[in-house]
């Protein structure tokens, strides 16, 4: 079981993080911040991660190798919990979901409506006064905060059978979403990293094998989104739906920006999101 330096993530934080009035701590020392509609969001540190499966690891994906150095180079805020039908029906008027439930994470929806998600709820005057904007996470940005400074499996180890106490998947779930927050969050205060529904991120798919010395992202900056009807996507984590064995940690999923991926009655009721907020004009 290998740990990233803690020490590295307490002190870039202490020189990074601003918290805004609304602020208070989650977890050992990090800040957490409520925009207009009450979305909850953790400040997390620039840093750098372990991203991918180490060799040591069996029966994964061959697009999740190599594992390779990532370093990130802004601090950025990422959403606690995922967006839940309540948000998501008071920025977007409706609700898709299989499983209705104001406090149960959104799903049922494209990679497309996430990003309307994003793009109405930084048109909000309350968002455009406040300096705010939203964006889906990129993987580097999605792996990074779920890994919560571990390069462990899981955000919580290498153990399994664990995964009931964070996360809902098969094993535990009786087939359904359930309300965000309910399971033990990672070590940064983040909740249902590892289940409930799957997340959709931005950015298309890219191959590890042309990272493998490592790479630097300058990350935390607004970017136009694209959507070209070729154009495939990536989300992340595990569901209620899925096994143990596929909520760990670097697990990626590559699909369609559109309706194709809803077709798939596999993927019903189980594709959701969380997002992250960034200055503007940063």
């Amino acid at each position: 079981m290998r740990h990233l330096p803690v020490c590295f993530f307490l002190v870039v934080f202490g020189h990074c993080c601003v918290a805004d009035d609304t602020s208070k701590t989650v977890g050992p020392s990090l800040p957490i911040a409520t925009n207009s509609i009450g979305m909850k969001f953790v400040t997390l540190p620039a840093g750098s991660f372990l991203m991918g499966v180490p060799e040591y690891v069996t029966d994964v994906k061959g697009a999740e190798r190599p594992e390779h150095n990532v370093q990130l180079t802004t601090p950025f805020h990422i959403g606690v919990y995922e967006v839940t039908q309540k948000q998501y029906k008071r920025v977007m008027k409706s609700n898709p979901s299989a499983f209705q439930h104001p406090d149960h994470p959104v799903e049922n929806v494209r990679w497309i409506d996430a990003v309307k998600f994003c793009e109405t709820l930084s048109s909000f005057p309350e968002e455009v006064k406040s300096g705010y904007a939203y964006h889906l996470p990129s993987e580097m940005e999605w792996e990074y905060a779920c890994r919560a400074g571990r390069s462990t499996h899981y955000h919580f180890g290498d153990d399994p059978a664990q995964l009931k106490d964070f996360a809902w998947f098969e094993e535990n779930s009786d087939r359904q979403t359930h309300p965000v927050g309910q399971k033990k969050p990672n070590a940064w205060g983040l909740y249902d990293m590892h289940g409930n529904v799957r997340e959709w991120c931005r950015g298309g798919p890219f191959s590890y094998k042309r990272y493998a010395h490592g790479r630097v992202v300058s990350n935390g900056q607004l970017e136009p989104w694209i959507y070209a009807p070729r154009n495939r996507v990536v989300y992340r984590s595990g569901s209620w739906s899925m096994p143990a064995k596929r909520c760990y940690s670097a697990y990626r999923m590559m699909s369609g920006w559109g309706d194709s991926v809803l077709r798939n009655e596999k993927s019903k009721g189980t594709l959701g999101f969380r997002v992250i907020r960034i200055r503007r004009g940063s």
